[in-house]
């Protein structure tokens, strides 16, 4: 199947194999930068795109093919990412402190498994998996931390709430950062279940931000 030149260019740049030289040689033709940019941006691609046609660039040339305004985009994404990052380890520690096994998915994690680089994927909240049985105490805990739940619940209704849903959010001080709390994968109408425990027995380490976070 041939793809048209924008289209390749944004495989290739999204592929984890190494595709400089072909990359090079379809910046040197004339591209359809709006067809382009619309492309990467529909498969959530900007990140590596961007990091891709840094690395194509000319040592000896100073210019980049990075259009100003996504390279600016790119970097503050890469904030937003950083600071995303540095509060999750917080979050995560917090909840050790206090007895409680968190699991982080998505987000810097998946960032990390699927391309080694924070840099390269963008995450917009926070993604906890816990026990059931301990998410009204992670919540208390991050209302302590300044965080501020989406709805308010009377005790009565906590357990209705967990029999019909599967996350709880929370937002930060100034509504940043969103914190999901999750005692599941999926909504209770699904039929695949996949509990906490089965998970915290089976997971890995990650080394984030100088730290060992335990991982899916």
């Amino acid at each position: 199947m041939k793809l048209r030149p924008e289209a390749e260019l944004a495989v290739l740049c999204a592929s984890p194999s190494n595709h400089a030289v072909r990359v090079k040689e379809l910046l040197e033709q004339k591209l359809d930068w709006d067809y382009l940019l619309r492309f990467v941006a529909n498969q959530r691609l900007q990140q590596v795109f961007v990091w891709r046609l840094r690395e194509a660039r000319d040592p000896n040339d100073g210019t980049t093919a990075v259009p100003q305004a996504l390279g600016n985009a790119f970097d503050e994404t890469l904030r937003n990412s950083l600071q995303l990052t540095r509060e999750l380890v917080r979050v995560v520690e917090l909840f050790r402190a206090h007895g409680i096994d968190a699991l982080p998915f998505k987000g810097p994690t998946l960032a990390l498994e699927g391309y080694g680089n924070l840099a390269l994927r963008s995450f917009d909240d926070l993604d906890i998996l816990v026990r059931r049985e301990d998410v009204w105490r992670a919540r208390d805990i991050l209302q302590q931390a300044g965080y501020q739940p989406k709805v308010n619940l009377k005790p009565a209704r906590e357990a209705d709430f967990l029999r019909s849903y599967d996350e709880f959010l929370l937002r930060g001080p100034g509504g940043f950062p969103l914190v999901e709390l999750h005692w599941a994968f999926v909504p209770p109408h699904f039929a695949v279940e996949l509990g906490f425990d089965e998970c915290w027995q089976r997971r890995g380490r990650l080394k984030l931000a100088n730290r060992e976070l335990p991982v899916l």
